[in-house]
């Protein structure tokens, strides 16, 4: 007989496992699936905390009414508009989660062309400077004479500006013809040779408008490239009127020499308002009445307004319909070259938004 290597017991594990064993390994299942569902839900709960660590929260705003310093109450219209909020233009068109960063002052595109004059309320120098008050819709203007009506009655006076180049002038017929003042050229500086003459047709003309009983005024064409001759300029023009008695101002032409080199082009912003001052305080320490002549361009880029707009008159010189200046002016030259009978070459008319005769 030949015997087994293996028992009984042995012969019944062939046959197959305990119920004791099948009891362990299910249970050994179980923990391990357990173990398994823990881990799955502490990695879903990480990876929600992780996602909304990266969301930016929509803030709550609490609509306010600031006018009296207390919180308004539900539904109350406050005013406030969209266009009244400040911020709009922080913010360009841009997509959807799309970074921007922040830079200075952006610089103006090439297509961009600069303001041709700067708006009053945005220069800090001009903040003393009077605004123009004139009411255009008063003004009316009837064979080229435009007269300014505010209320009913005419309040305004129209001269005719004259110099050599006019050649014969009849100032009684201008007299007759609604011309109350005349602005006559009393002389000027020449712009290479820097020497100072009276205009050839001066005397003539003051005489025959005193005769006329017109009120006078007269200009000055300064080339003056310092102080000194600005000062010089004007006792020039004081001393050419200590025989007449003149009740319009004395005006100071600085203006530009076109298609033609002049002294004074090198004249910073600074150097021409000092001169432009000195010539007009001497002639208003002298008794007269000093105004400053110019066109808005030079107005506005050449001088500084603080102690020239803000301290004197100006006549504005400008043929448009409606003047761009938008500060103060006492005295408009509106239109030139008109034909008139009582000037050979014709004239340039100035309206006087002030009686300077009653001054």
């Amino acid at each position: 007989m030949k015997y087994s290597n293996y028992d009984d017991d042995d012969n019944d594990n062939d046959r197959g496992l305990s119920l004791p064993v099948i009891y362990t390994m299910i249970a050994m299942a179980g923990i391990v699936l357990i173990v398994i569902l823990v881990v799955v839900s502490q990695n879903t709960r990480s990876s929600n905390r992780k996602t909304a660590a990266g969301l930016t929260p929509t803030p709550v705003v609490e609509a306010v009414d600031l006018r009296d310093g207390e919180s308004g109450e539900a539904g109350e219209n406050t005013g406030l508009r969209s266009e009244d909020l400040d911020f709009w233009n922080m913010y360009g068109d841009r997509n959807a989660g799309e970074v921007v960063e922040e830079s200075p002052t952006p610089s103006p595109s090439p297509s961009e062309e600069p303001s041709p004059s700067p708006t009053p309320t945005e220069d800090p120098a001009y903040e003393d400077v009077q605004k123009n008050a004139i009411d255009f819709t008063k003004i009316k203007i009837v064979n080229d004479q435009m007269g300014y009506y505010p209320e009913s009655e005419k309040t305004s006076k129209l001269g005719v500006e004259l110099s050599k180049s006019n050649g014969k002038v009849d100032f009684d017929w201008l007299k007759r013809n609604g011309i109350d003042f005349v602005m006559l050229k009393i002389g000027g500086r020449g712009y290479e040779s820097g020497v100072i003459s009276l205009d050839e047709q001066f005397t003539d003309y003051i005489e025959a408008a005193k005769k006329a009983d017109l009120d006078i005024g007269v200009s000055f064409y300064s080339q003056a490239v310092s102080v000194t001759e600005a000062v010089e300029e004007a006792n020039f023009v004081v001393n050419q009127l200590q025989s007449y008695t003149i009740r319009y101002p004395v005006a100071l032409v600085m203006e530009e020499i076109t298609n033609d080199t002049a002294r004074t082009d090198t004249l910073s912003v600074d150097q021409r308002s000092q001169i432009a001052e000195a010539f007009l305080q001497t002639i208003q320490y002298d008794g007269y009445h000093a105004i400053l002549y110019g066109n808005e361009q030079w107005l506005m880029e050449k001088i500084r307004p603080d102690g020239l707009l803000t301290d004197y008159d100006v006549l504005l010189n400008d043929t448009n319909p409606l003047p761009e200046y938008p500060y103060e002016f006492k005295m408009w030259r509106y239109a030139t070259d008109i034909s008139l009978a009582g000037i050979e070459n014709g004239g340039s008319y100035i309206i006087s938004f002030v009686d300077y005769s009653m001054k």
